[in-house]
């Protein structure tokens, strides 16, 4: 361990480079960490030294390293730590934008920098208060690449906002600026990533319930049912695509019972239509429990059933969700 520390202070870059990697392999190895804990401040000094000199990848794995074995002892560091990998990342970035025929190792290492955060924001799962104190730091790096500019790590950067939504004390009114960014991104061209942004916009809904539902600018329960109305009619889109989409309107009559009513023909019958034509058995396991959410207003639910031209469809429908657990 003194060789290591010692290579961290050596005068050549390429020195202090390789004993990084080195540390990386005695961390995941270390067995006694009382070894390292004396030092920990020491160590990420050097790391953040070095992050400001190169852009490698393997800095950050290290790095990401360390977190994941300390956990929670990192918590005095997570605030330094964010604020120092968040400029690693504009750092790469700007890198990566400025030169497209450079090598990859620029994006490799924003991606890392991700990664690293959000091992940050885990180890410190239970120290709610320290989420919003990080927070200013993320903002940015959240807003901006969760438009078409993070396409390259958008799948990170949603996990960092699953965090921040699920963890923080309560969901700010900051946070909820990015409602409008993820639709946006559905709605254009992130549906591969629907699976992934189910989970923030789930936590938006459930824990930010009172906010989703008094809010009309921006509008977001309005702006939920456009975006779920064109994925669930759409056509085109495979049974697996759209499976994120029921489990959304699941989220919102089970969070909001008593306050949606007004919805309940309007998701009913994307529902219904969506049922007809569903081939894979999960999809339609999904949509009957759908239809069972909305058992919470069955007056209503008849109601609209009997204005539908499938009143045969929908009344087997009925039958199946009351005594079956499958169609």
């Amino acid at each position: 361990m003194h060789c290591i520390v010692s290579g961290m202070h050596d005068p050549d870059l390429p020195v202090r480079v390789d004993s990084v990697f080195a540390l990386r392999s005695f961390v995941e190895a270390c067995k006694d960490l009382n070894e390292i804990r004396p030092i920990l401040p020491q160590l990420l000094d050097e790391f953040f030294k070095l992050m400001n000199e190169v852009e490698n990848e393997d800095l950050v794995f290290t790095l990401e390293t360390i977190v994941d074995k300390f956990g929670e002892e990192m918590a005095p560091y997570a605030l330094g730590l964010c604020q120092n990998l968040a400029a690693a990342f504009w750092r790469c970035m700007a890198s990566s934008e400025a030169d497209d025929e450079a090598d990859d190792s620029g994006a490799l290492a924003a991606v890392g920098c991700l990664r690293a955060i959000s091992t940050i924001l885990e180890s410190i799962s239970s120290l709610p208060h320290l989420f919003t104190q990080i927070e200013p730091t993320l903002l940015p790096i959240m807003r901006r690449m969760l438009t078409s500019d993070g396409q390259d790590v958008y799948e990170e950067v949603l996990e960092i906002v699953s965090y921040m939504s699920f963890y923080s004390p309560t969901i700010s009114l900051d946070m909820w600026t990015l409602w409008p960014v993820m639709m946006e991104a559905l709605n254009d061209w992130a549906i591969d990533f629907f699976e992934n942004i189910l989970v923030p916009l789930d936590n938006y809904i459930s824990r930010g319930t009172d906010h989703f539902l008094a809010c009309k600018d921006p509008d977001y329960q309005q702006s939920l049912w456009k975006a779920l109305q064109s994925i669930m009619m759409d056509e085109n889109m495979e049974d697996s695509d759209i499976e994120p989409a029921p489990k959304l309107i699941e989220v919102v009559f089970q969070n909001c019972k008593g306050n949606v009513d007004h919805w309940v023909e309007h998701y009913l019958r994307i529902t219904i239509e969506r049922l007809r034509r569903a081939h894979k058995p999960y999809l339609k396991c999904l949509l009957v429990q759908v239809v069972r959410c909305y058992m919470n207003t069955p007056i209503l639910v008849l109601y609209f059933l009997s204005q539908c031209c499938c009143v045969l469809l929908s009344t087997k429908t009925m039958w199946s969700v009351f005594l079956s657990d499958e169609l």
